[in-house]
This record gives structure tokens, C-alpha cells and sequence, in this order.
């Protein structure tokens, strides 16, 4: 199935310190390459048309992955008004060509994307999203949950920043106020066909200094 990739990257990444002062979040090096390069070659398993990248911070400091990266076709989009995953998504919701994968820029994921796709076409969906235990997330709808045998109703969840959607999403969209697109599930959940899959090991993120030094060590290990 081809998919296009969504990668919201203009964030501060404050909780880094200093270090985000100088350079956006997703451009911190890991072996001598910026993570957000080993992001997209994550996803190199799958049959990728664009990726289209979201930029406020620094935005300039991302314009060399074209040259990097020239089989790749990537489209930036700009949030001047910074205005939230959402708005930035729905505004460029018409150059989507087929399904697309949202994907967090500061995290990556230890498992088959091509089985993560696989379920979203089997079961026929409009939006999958990933949760992993996590005592600092929240309960979950076991009914929306697909692998019940992986689920806790005593554990909280935590999503773990991949959700696959159908390309005509917000076709019936009204609303089009959400700040982020976790807001837009949220509150469509009774409109949508909204599937949960449990994973049992959580991303691997580079948003604060403990979870830098466990990626790192991840990515020494899995070459991408």
C-alpha cells in the first residue's frame, strides 16, 4: 500500500536546555547524523510516495535533507502562525495523495511498520493509533483496543506518537478548531472508525536527556 508520511518538527524541544537553543530538536546528531534522518530511513520498509514535513522553528536549518536525502521527495510546510498539528495538517489535507502515516519527529519505533500497516488495511479503518503501558497515561476503550489479549483494563496507556490515517480524513469535518490532532480523534471518537493496537515496547524518544541516552544506545545497536 502506498503511503504518504506526515512529520509535525516545529516544536522548541525546550526540556533539552540549551543544546535546542542552537539547533531544532530533530536535528540532534546521533553517530555523527541528525535523528530525524534516521526517522525516515526508518521507513523505508514501506512504499513511501512524499514525506511532507512541518517547520517553524529554526526551519531553515532543515532545508538540506533535500540535498541528503534526493531520492526522497519532501515537501515543506510552514506554521508561521503556529497554529497546532491540526490546522497545520487540515490546511495541507488536498496535496495528501493517498493514506498517510503521522509520525512524531522525536521519537522511532522498535517493530514491523510493514505488520503496522498490514492491520490498518485489514481492518478497514480510518484512523489507527499505537499505545504502550505507561503508568503516567491514561485508561483506554477496551472496545476500540484490536489486540484484546494484549490488554490491561488495570493499566494506563500512552500513545506512542504513530497514528496511520485514511486520506480523505477530514472530509466531514466541521469543527476546525483543534489545537492538535490528538484533539481531533478525541473528540470525533463516536464519528470516526478509531482503532487502538497495544505495543509492547515503548518508542525509543530523544525529547528529554534520559530518553537521548536510552535512544542512542537503541540506535548504536539498529541501523537504519
Amino acid at each position: 500500500m502506498k503511503l504518504d508520511i506526515y512529520i509535525p518538527a516545529g516544536g522548541y524541544g525546550k526540556r533539552l536546555g540549551a543544546i535546542t537553543k542552537i539547533i531544532p530538536k530533530p536535528l540532534i546528531k546521533i553517530d555523527k547524523e541528525p535523528f530525524i534522518i534516521k526517522l525516515i530511513r526508518s521507513f523505508n520498509q514501506l512504499e513511501i510516495t512524499k514525506f511532507y514535513l512541518l517547520k517553524s522553528y529554526k526551519k531553515k536549518d532543515f532545508f538540506f535533507l533535500k540535498k541528503r536525502l534526493p531520492n526522497l521527495k519532501i515537501d515543506f510546510i510552514k506554521d508561521k502562525k503556529k497554529e497546532g498539528t491540526f490546522k497545520s495538517l487540515y490546511n495541507c489535507r488536498k496535496s495528501l495523495i493517498n493514506n498517510f502515516i503521522y509520525s512524531n519527529s522525536d521519537e522511532i519505533l522498535d517493530l514491523s511498520l510493514k505488520n503496522i500497516v498490514k492491520t490498518f488495511k485489514r481492518e478497514k479503518i480510518d484512523i489507527l493509533q499505537l499505545f504502550f503501558k505507561d503508568n503516567l497515561g491514561k485508561k483506554l476503550d477496551k472496545k476500540l483496543v484490536i489486540n484484546k489479549k494484549k490488554f490491561n483494563n488495570k493499566k494506563n496507556y500512552t500513545e506512542a506518537g504513530l497514528k496511520i490515517f485514511k486520506k480523505n480524513i477530514f472530509k466531514n469535518i466541521r469543527n476546525k478548531n483543534y489545537k492538535s490532532i490528538e484533539d481531533f480523534i478525541e473528540s470525533n471518537l463516536a464519528k470516526l472508525n478509531v482503532k487502538y493496537l497495544i505495543i509492547e515496547t515503548k518508542p525509543y524518544s530523544i525529547d528529554t536527556w534520559k530518553r537521548l541516552r536510552r535512544t542512542k544506545l537503541f540506535l548504536k545497536k539498529t541501523k537504519f
